[in-house]
């Protein structure tokens, strides 16, 4: 067993030498034995199924494993451990704790600003210190381990702010757990305490004996040791992208030289590419720590020269030697390309009629591109959904003899995408509502409540809205509701007298000011009238009811009644209403397994989970599903194509800064390798800039 290493700077050329390997299989293998591939995210695994069914005619038989999924299988007890120290799980958990009435703490009762009992603010505090804790077992596993086994650790956190409220929490979130944290596996399965355990299980997991890890730009250190153990137990051939085949561990920026020559070192200097020296500081991480593996010096290398025929491909060139750009005898060309815009809707013009020339059916053949070809990408997908439906769809429609831009848009969420989620969330709010006009009107807005209603005719439905709107109706139900309000009982202008008013105009036929109405209110409009009244009434007693905190069970059937009652959800909506129930089991389930299910919750606690658990949770199903492909800039999504644009590059949006909780204890002892945001950002551009094979482009608003 043995760990070995490909490193290459272009992820075809890896994606080629592992379909080589994965051709020559062991002998004496079972042809039916899957291939284990692990890969960052599914993404990464999207793209390597395309490529290698393109290298090898066919991709069949590999499982595509990420992180977590992956260790599961290869740790004993990790499985059960990652569900029971599961962020959510624990978030419930540390609710438990921080609502009791005993809690003495003076540092958490500041963030818990006065409130008593179970409140929103307890709800979002135990989610970010969960958080912080998940994100300890990778990065601190070392800490949690310590403060378990030995009540204290000797690391430099010991001394930190937020240091001890945090051990202690720890200490009895483990204990109210009662099995060993992920940390804990972690250092035991290093130690080889888990040896005899991990035997067998490898056998079962890696059936050829053997496991690749593909297109790795960043990882954590803890993952890099983990590996190293595996390949005691079975061959481990790691793919690492590395994009400078020179040694770069310990480039300089001009800034940092600065900040040397001002502290002493007088002959500090720049050294190395700036692109990798200001954006690959997550990366440098990881080439570091892969020098101090023996393995990785008997590293096979396959590097790819860059032609510099074009302005890109001396930059990347540059990056491929560690050497500065130079730019003073080259002709310009259109190969890297910066674009002010005055706005998102006109960055995603600038974008449709760059792509329209380069997909020319008059250019060469070599020349013309194809819409797979394209990867649009940006830092928050979701605010330029409209602009490219409204510039790509639009020409679509308007331009049917000039091709059909088929493009599809990925990591949006589920509340961005559906209308139906969307009418969901806005029927959970009413417990806090006045039952405002404007705002009854807007949740008529949704198709599923009106199927739901059984209107179709939408000239009925229009009639409907302006005679609620004619009946005097702003808000308020009735005077008792309008008292909670404002401390003044009184009708005028409520639901309660504005339907009466349009029951009385219904009985006489005529329109609310008395007269004649010409259309006459018939019974398809009286049907509708009906209905909607029928939904007002309903719409205030779910408001009452969700205004009583309740126990998660109960929860559980509320919850999922508002689906059955107030939705249709047949057709596109089925699988909408799907997604809801789905994220409704499991809270259930995380409150049960948290041993939550004595809690009493008001609606603003589940108003909060379902937004960190659903609506703010992004989709990727339709990443590289065809035509151009418009996604979130993200780490680890280093997917080449010929053709890239990143948009929404403004300044103080990208890079991110680094916005860590004040607890974050991370944040006060730093090591090697952690996590940081704008690193994380700046190494996603670099990968960007490396993976664009003709043409990049970037653009900002300004």
């Amino acid at each position: 067993m043995k760990l070995n290493f490909v490193v290459g700077n272009r992820l075809e050329t890896l994606a080629g030498r592992l379909a080589d390997d994965l051709k020559t299989r062991p002998v004496g293998s079972s042809p039916f034995a899957r291939e284990v591939v692990a890969v960052m995210n599914p993404g990464n695994a999207t793209w390597l199924t395309h490529e290698l069914a393109r290298q090898m005619g066919v991709c069949a038989n590999i499982e595509f494993a990420t992180r977590g999924g992956f260790w599961n299988r290869v740790i004993p007890g990790l499985e059960e451990s990652a569900t029971r120290f599961d962020p959510q799980v624990m978030s419930w958990r540390l609710l438990k704790m921080l609502a009791d009435p005993t809690l003495e703490d003076e540092a958490l009762k500041t963030y818990l600003r006065g409130e008593a009992g179970v409140s929103r603010p307890h709800f979002e505090l135990a989610n970010e210190i969960a958080t912080v804790f998940d994100v300890y077992q990778v990065y601190r596993a070392d800490v949690l381990r310590d403060w378990v086994s030995k009540g204290s650790s000797r690391s430099e956190i010991e001394a930190a702010p937020h240091a001890q409220w945090q051990k202690k929490l720890w200490q009895r979130l483990h204990a109210a757990t009662g099995i060993k944290s992920p940390a804990e596996l972690f250092g035991e399965f290093l130690e080889g305490r888990l040896d005899a355990q991990t035997h067998e299980l490898v056998k079962t997991a890696f059936p050829l004996g053997r496991v690749f890890v593909f297109g790795i730009g960043t990882m954590p250190p803890l993952q890099v040791d983990l590996y190293r153990k595996l390949a005691t137990f079975v061959d481990v051939r790691f793919f690492y992208l590395n994009p400078c085949r020179d040694f770069w561990g310990d480039n300089t920026t001009e800034r940092q030289a600065i900040w040397r020559r001002r502290h002493g070192e007088d002959s500090a200097t720049k050294t190395g590419n700036q692109f990798l020296s200001s954006l690959a500081e997550s990366g440098k991480a990881l080439f570091n720590k892969l020098l101090d593996l023996e393995e990785y010096g008997a590293a096979e290398e396959l590097w790819d020269e860059a032609d510099s025929h074009t302005i890109l491909d001396e930059v990347q060139a540059s990056v491929l030697d560690n050497t500065d750009v130079k730019f003073a005898e080259r002709a310009v060309d259109d190969s890297l390309v910066v674009h002010i815009c005055h706005s998102e809707m006109r960055e995603m013009e600038v974008l449709r009629d760059d792509i329209l020339r380069h997909l020319d059916d008059t250019l060469a053949p070599g020349a013309r591109l194809d819409p797979h070809d394209i990867v649009v990408m940006a830092p928050d997908i979701s605010r330029y959904a409209p602009a490219i439906d409204a510039v790509f769809g639009l020409w679509n429609e308007n331009h049917p003899g000039r091709g059909f831009l088929q493009y599809s848009v990925t990591d949006r969420t589920h509340a961005e995408e559906s209308q139906l989620a969307n009418a969901y969330k806005m029927l959970l709010s009413q417990w806090r509502g006045r039952m405002k006009f404007n705002e009854f009107r807007e949740l008529l807005s949704f198709r599923a409540i009106w199927d739901k209603l059984g209107v179709e005719n939408e000239a009925h439905r229009d009639i409907v809205m302006d005679h609620l709107y004619e009946s005097g109706i702003r808000w308020g139900w009735d005077a008792e509701h309008r008292q909670k309000f404002c401390g003044v009982g009184f009708e005028e202008n409520s639901w309660v007298q504005g339907l009466h008013a349009l029951a009385q105009a219904y009985v006489r036929g005529t329109d609310l000011a008395g007269g004649h109405d010409g259309t006459e209110l018939n019974d398809g409009i009286g049907r509708a009238m009906g209905a909607v009244a029928d939904l007002a009434t309903r719409v205030q007693a779910l408001g009452v009811d969700l205004a009583s905190p309740q126990p998660p069970q109960t929860w559980r059937s509320r919850l999922l009644n508002i689906v059955d009652t107030f939705l249709a959800t047949e057709g596109e909506g089925i699988r909408d209403a799907e997604t809801i129930k789905k994220a409704i089991d499991q809270f259930s389930a995380t409150c049960t397994e948290a041993g939550a299910d004595d809690l009493l919750l008001p609606c603003e606690v589940i108003e909060a989970y379902l937004n960190n658990a659903l609506w703010s949770v992004a989709n990727a199903d339709r990443f590289l599903s065809g035509g151009i492909t418009f996604c979130r800039l993200q780490p680890l999504r280093n997917i080449p194509a010929k053709y890239v644009w990143i948009a929404g590059m403004n300044d103080n949006e990208y890079p991110r800064r680094d916005k860590r909780r004040s607890f974050d204890l991370l944040k006060s002892a730093k090591r090697a390798g952690d996590r940081s945001d704008r690193d994380d950002d700046c190494q996603l551009l670099l990968e960007a800039l490396l993976a664009a094979r003709r043409y990049l482009r970037f653009s900002y608003v300004g």
